[in-house]
């Protein structure tokens, strides 16, 4: 069996273990929200967040290793606390005042507050992805997220736009104030006279 085959029916084997599925074809696989680069040549795996958007590691061409490596950094990823309306008062604070923010000024003003602790600019990319991914409501405090895509002229450079699985990229985030409607006033003044 070729070096090729070999090493595809093994790490397929291997991740199944984890329960990740695999995807693509050689030299990029996919499994999650993970690219592989699979180097034959030079016997090394890159592993990446994304489509190739956060470079997290590089491995020797052994499934067991690479597999090892993915389990790792999925856990680092995901399994980290995680509150939607901490994240969503953080991320309205980082905007300053202003209705939006962009991405490089998001990620600087992340850092700066050491909101991830003391993490790479590519790890506070890869977190703050992965939690717009899970983040399940999209308002706090009378004020709602949304995510801008990103336009061609926005990605140019991997700094201005981020990706979120599975397949949105983003230049900036906007935040607005709700409004309440006739129906959520008129409710309201129902409850506050009922008590």
């Amino acid at each position: 069996m070729d070096m090729k085959r070999q090493f595809g029916a093994e790490i397929e084997k291997e991740l199944a273990k984890i329960g990740f599925d695999l995807k693509g074809h050689y030299p990029l696989l996919k499994t999650g929200i993970y690219t592989l680069d699979v180097d034959l040549h030079q016997t090394k795996v890159g592993i990446w967040y994304g489509p190739e958007h956060e470079k997290l590691a590089t491995c020797k061409l052994s499934a067991e290793d690479v597999v090892r490596k993915i389990a790792e950094l999925n856990e680092k990823i995901t399994a980290r606390r995680f509150d939607d309306d901490e994240f969503l008062r953080i991320l309205h604070k980082a905007t300053g005042g202003q209705d939006h923010i962009s991405i490089p000024d998001l990620v600087t003003y992340l850092d700066d507050h050491d909101v991830y602790g003391a993490k790479t600019k590519k790890t506070i990319r890869t977190f703050l992805s992965y939690d717009l991914h899970r983040l399940s409501k999209r308002a706090v405090d009378d004020m709602e997220i949304s995510l801008v895509t990103a336009t061609r002229a926005y990605t140019q450079r991997k700094s201005d736009f981020l990706w979120i699985p599975p397949s949105m990229y983003i230049s900036r985030i906007k935040f607005r104030k709700i409004h309440p409607t006739s129906s959520d006033i008129r409710h309201d003044i129902d409850a506050a006279v009922r008590q």
